[in-house]
């Protein structure tokens, strides 16, 4: 059984790998991520760690499959949001210069 403290600096080195400090002008890697993932698993034989490595580029951090609940899934309305984030003037009811409303409307999903 490896260290927790192992893939704890594995996953720090496929974390930053992956998702790299905005402000360091550092490049995505995802050539160094997977060269970890391998390295980890070569030297301890963890192929549950290994998973939890790649499920770390994937989803950022730790993933809990136990935990997650798909019914709890929810997706926003994404012509709602371009509405808010553009220059929608509501009060005019007028979608914003780049034509909005001539946007087809998505279906929503559902679980």
């Amino acid at each position: 059984m490896p260290e927790s403290g192992a893939i704890e600096g594995y996953r720090r080195i496929v974390a930053t790998a992956i998702y790299p400090d905005p402000f360091s002008h550092r490049p995505v890697s995802v050539r160094e991520a997977n060269t970890a993932i391998a390295e980890y698993r070569r030297a301890t034989g963890d192929v549950a760690g290994a998973v939890d490595l790649m499920l770390t580029t994937w989803v950022g951090g730790r993933f809990d499959p136990h935990a997650f609940n798909p019914r709890q899934v929810r997706f926003d309305e994404p012509h709602e949001r371009w509405k808010t984030a553009s220059c929608t003037n509501a009060a005019a009811g007028q979608d914003d210069v780049l034509g909005a409303a001539a946007l087809p409307r998505p279906s929503r999903f559902e679980l």
